[in-house]
């Protein structure tokens, strides 16, 4: 794998830092009944999140360093599948908020 190519997945990996910093920042621009709610669901899940993506981003460096194994790939694997698992978590628990009006 080039240089490139490995600087571009690292790059990919840490959206998801933009990804969550987006969530906070939209929900402190709103101003409705919801907002302080949503806030403090939203910054428990984003803490989660940024915690995973550190891992992650740190595996990917394991991995340009010392070449793949098995270990390393199911570490991945299940920070993805956390990743994917806390925004569903975030959408569900805003909706719960949401239903509850």
């Amino acid at each position: 794998m080039s240089i490139v190519e490995q600087e571009k997945i690292y790059n990919d990996i840490l959206k998801y830092f933009d990804y969550a910093q987006n969530l906070l920042d939209v929900v402190q621009e709103q101003d409705h009944e919801f907002s302080k709610k949503q806030f403090d669901v939203i910054s428990a899940i984003v803490e989660n999140l940024e915690k995973i993506v550190d891992d992650l981003s740190l595996q990917y460096i394991e991995i340009i360093k010392n070449g793949y194994s098995e270990e390393l790939l199911r570490k991945i694997r299940n920070s993805l599948n956390s990743i994917s698992a806390k925004i569903e978590d975030c959408r569900n628990r805003i909706l719960m908020l949401y239903g509850q009006v």
